[in-house]
């Protein structure tokens, strides 16, 4: 663009130098060298103005090239990208589809998550989910399109559960059992890794033998994406016989119990980390059933948890633990857990548990029980002191007086 201009300011100056050589004529030549130069003057301009006048037409036709250049490049590079961006969303696409056909549940992963999140809150409480269990004597087709083998039986006993309310029940988003095991628990994991889950599914092994596994995270705030794995101990499959219908029934219910209140402690454990809700599960079991005894100490475990994810303080977290300890029957590692904390107490620390005054009674009825004396006494002071706190506070009065 910067030729033609020039150009252009270099002819306006030849046109002055011109008119003042017409003006030194007009003053100083004769008539006819006068009309002589100014008809030189006219040439000279007829052939200039000629001159720019194709100089311009060069210019535009190059300008026009330049641009009809730049065009193309923009719609070329405009093509190129458009398909770059197509290619790329069809994998995607494809990616997509591949992985939602491989898939045990039947929805793209943005779905599942939204369910999930809806129907546990925005993951107020975990999501109970439970997988047909994988017959390995079936084939493919066979496995996903056949009866939902336990799912019947894991459901009712949930649904029958006191503690059932704990979790959010969603059986049927799981449309196939999770014949490729560990990849279809990934998947799953995938999809809700932001989310509180609890996760059922099993295999029955050569129609003689039925393995049960319960997969769980983000259970335990603030270890999110760390997973739990508890696999039940093999169940020997009932066999066809004169009573194998009702056989099977019966361990089929008694295989539903076990997983309700595996799931129903894993409940417990994400309410206690999270909201510092006590357990009460142990209250709601039979104290007669092996359920009980079993699930006292997996309760009591969850304060470890609490207590080193700073969620409850240290005195509060053991006299809780020994309290649901004893209420399970294990009188004696209840006694342990409270002397682990017997010289916190004399040197007057104190619980900060909205319920300290008690927990310290129940912690004293513990003690009293025992043959320790010294851990008795502590106990007592201890009780004691929280009960003048607990009056002050009452009267509204300051402890030091």
């Amino acid at each position: 663009m910067a030729v033609p201009f020039l150009s252009i300011i270099s002819g306006m100056t030849d046109i002055s130098g011109q008119l003042l050589e017409l003006y030194k004529l007009k003053r100083d030549g004769s008539f006819f060298e006068q009309q002589a130069f100014s008809s030189k003057l006219r040439e000279y301009e007829a052939d200039a103005a000629s001159e720019r006048a194709a100089k311009r037409e060069v210019l535009f036709a190059k300008l026009g090239e330049d641009r009809a250049q730049a065009d193309h490049l923009r719609n070329t590079e405009f093509q190129l990208t458009a398909a770059r961006i197509n290619v790329a969303l069809q994998q995607e696409i494809q990616a997509d589809a591949r992985l939602l056909e491989n898939a045990p549940y039947g929805y793209d992963q943005r779905q599942l998550a939204e369910i999930v999140d809806h129907a546990s809150g925005h993951g107020a409480k975990p999501a109970l989910l439970i997988a047909p269990f994988f017959n390995d004597e079936l084939s493919v087709n066979e496995a996903d399109n056949g009866p939902p083998a336990f799912r019947v039986a894991i459901r009712r006993s949930w649904i029958s559960c006191p503690w059932s309310n704990d979790v959010a029940l969603l059986d049927g988003l799981l449309k196939r059992p999770l014949r490729n095991t560990d990849l279809d628990v990934l998947i799953i994991r995938q999809a809700l890794h932001a989310l509180p889950v609890i996760l059922i599914h099993g295999e029955i092994q050569g129609q003689n033998r039925v393995w049960c596994s319960i997969t769980a995270w983000n259970l335990a705030p603030p270890y999110t994406g760390q997973s739990i794995n508890i696999n039940l101990p093999p169940l020997p499959f009932p066999q066809s016989n004169a009573h194998g219908k009702q056989e099977r029934i019966e361990f089929e219910d008694g295989l539903g119990w076990a997983v309700a209140v595996t799931a129903g402690l894993l409940a417990e454990w994400f309410h206690l980390i999270k909201t510092g809700r006590r357990p009460k599960l142990h209250r709601q079991l039979d104290r007669d059933t092996i359920s009980l005894r079993e699930v006292g100490p997996g309760l009591a475990a969850a304060y470890d948890v609490a207590i080193s994810a700073n969620k409850i303080d240290v005195l509060s977290g053991r006299v809780n633990q020994a309290v649901l300890l004893a209420e399970s029957g294990y009188d004696e590692i209840a006694v342990d857990v409270l002397r682990g904390i017997a010289d916190d107490l004399n040197r007057g620390d104190r619980l900060t548990d909205p319920d300290a005054l008690d927990l310290l009674r129940r912690a004293k009825s513990i003690t009293d029980a025992s043959d320790d004396d010294f851990l008795a006494n502590t106990m007592q002071r201890s009780l004691e002191e929280e009960s003048k706190r607990f009056l002050f506070r009452f009267l509204n009065l300051p402890e030091e007086m």
